[in-house]
């Protein structure tokens, strides 16, 4: 499943008329898909955004009207929609981080804090041509069919799956992924050889929305 609009009352519980006019809605780019979260506006979006959060707000302003100059999501009532949405088989043992170069969060395997962002997992945008970001895809989507199923397609410790957010991902060291995305694209393989990334103990690539992530933690 893509996902494209979410509209989940968040906090509500049973909503009556009185409710319902606090609902308000957020906005962001999780996985390379657009979201727009329906919550509640008791919550006071503006005071729940941590200060680096706040900071992540100011360039989205710019294409706001696009949208109805919505706020952005902050990750707690972001990821309270997705562990809506796609129930916690999708969402346990995942974190948002995010990426500066997207102004946009990545959903990815990793320890989260009480707001839902990653504490040790670092995302980063592969600025591949599209043929590339087809090609890694198309290695995923080899492994995992139509069935999201985890599997080790190598016998080396990649897992490969096809995420209920619509994302395909493959997990595992540094050089076993290279050896899985072998031929997929030289970004690709560039991005998983830096420092950063090699000498990481989990690995994972995550294809969403045309855009290829490389997360590191």
């Amino acid at each position: 499943m893509n996902i494209r609009r979410v509209l989940t009352a968040l906090f509500l519980g049973c909503a009556g008329p009185a409710s319902a006019q606090q609902v308000a809605q957020c906005h962001a780019q999780v996985n390379g898909s657009e979201m727009i979260v329906d919550f509640d506006r008791s919550t006071d979006i503006a005071q729940e955004i941590t200060r680096r959060e706040a900071l992540f707000r100011g360039p989205g302003r710019l294409w706001a009207w696009t949208r109805g100059d919505l706020p952005t999501c902050n990750s707690s009532v972001l990821m309270t929609a997705l562990a809506t949405e796609l129930g916690a088989d999708d969402t346990e043992g995942f974190c948002l981080a995010w990426v500066d170069e997207t102004d946009s969060y990545v959903l990815a395997p990793g320890q989260r804090n009480y707001r839902g962002r990653c504490t040790g997992t670092v995302c980063q945008f592969v600025n591949a041509a599209k043929d590339e970001v087809t090609a890694a895809g198309g290695a995923v989507l080899q492994v995992t069919g139509v069935t999201a199923a985890v599997q080790d397609p190598l016998g080396t410790g990649v897992r490969a799956l096809s995420h209920g957010s619509g994302a395909l991902m493959a997990t595992g060291q540094s050089g076993s992924l290279a050896s899985f995305f072998s031929g997929t694209g030289s970004t690709l393989a560039a991005t998983l050889s830096t420092p950063a990334v090699a000498t990481a103990g989990t690995v994972t690539a995550v294809i969403g929305g045309g855009a290829l992530f490389v997360c590191a933690g």
